[in-house]
């Protein structure tokens, strides 16, 4: 089957040319993304990705197209995973760019979006069982700004950050801002849990602004948490009783140990429960 995506409203195979070299997502990262997961065949926390696609398009002074409403987004979406079958599960990439011309100057702020979809096998969020080696990546650091929340298409601290990771054996690495303060790993949110309290980087810190995080405050809150959100020093790394990250595909990924502790997992297993209830996920 071939497979399809979604470029401005309009289906086309995913092997077809579409972008052109004067691309400015290609050529200045000029651009931003969301990665939304699919699950129980339907888009999950989506008015939360739409939000922050809205407020990140803002921000950029990116003009979103036209009709791109909350209804729109989503049946954009759904659209796209009818025709590539790929429902229940999977994950969507929605990339929205301004439109082509210009140098660092754009000719134009109209916004245009591509939307991709890939299969997924399972059909809820899954802790994971495999341990987990995240250390510290302090090469570059990450600037606290206007754009530091943001989903950008502009990614290359990361990148360099899973090289590094790759190179020390690890499977992921805590960004670190100028200030030395951890605050997220490659593609995910972090969180602490010491004596029952749940920490997170405040997003003054220079953090994404997760759309599981967001979600993931809200269920915690709920579920009777104490909720702190700061500025989170290397020490309380040492000192956690538990680290998770999160992100809207894998929901919440369990860090067994840092440096030599080893570390418990019992609020990341409630909270991915919580998470499943949520969606009304079934574990089958």
């Amino acid at each position: 089957m071939t497979l399809h995506v979604n470029y401005n409203g309009i289906l086309q195979a995913a092997d077809k040319k579409i972008l052109t070299v004067n691309n400015r997502s290609f050529l200045y990262g000029d651009g931003i993304f969301e990665s939304i997961r699919v699950a129980g065949g339907k888009p999950l926390n989506l008015e939360n990705h739409y939000s922050r696609l809205i407020n990140g398009a803002s921000t950029l002074k990116i003009e979103m197209p036209g009709n791109m409403k909350l209804s729109f987004f989503s049946e954009q979406i759904e659209i796209l995973l009818q025709t590539n079958s790929h429902l229940p599960a999977a994950r969507v990439r929605f990339t929205l760019f301004r439109d082509d011309g210009g140098l660092y100057q754009p000719l134009s702020n109209k916004g245009k979006f591509l939307i991709e979809s890939l299969p997924l096998k399972q059909n809820h969020f899954v802790l994971n069982e495999k341990e987990l080696a995240v250390d510290i990546f302090d090469r570059v650091k990450k600037l606290p700004s206007p754009l530091s929340s943001l989903k950008s298409c502009n990614a290359l601290i990361y990148v360099m950050a899973k090289i590094f990771a790759a190179e020390k054996g690890l499977n992921d690495c805590y960004i670190l801002n100028d200030r030395g303060n951890p605050v997220e790993a490659t593609s995910s949110n972090l969180f602490i849990v010491k004596n029952n309290d749940i920490i997170t980087p405040d997003l003054s810190e220079g953090c994404v602004n997760g759309t599981m995080r967001r979600l993931l405050l809200k269920i915690a809150r709920k579920s009777g948490f104490p909720v702190i959100e700061c500025a989170v020093k290397e020490n309380m790394l040492k000192d956690a009783d538990e680290i998770f990250l999160t992100n809207a595909i894998a929901g919440i990924k369990w860090v067994n140990k840092y440096k030599e502790k080893q570390l418990s997992y019992n609020v990341s297993k409630l909270l991915t429960k919580k998470l499943n209830e949520q969606f009304d996920l079934q574990i089958v």
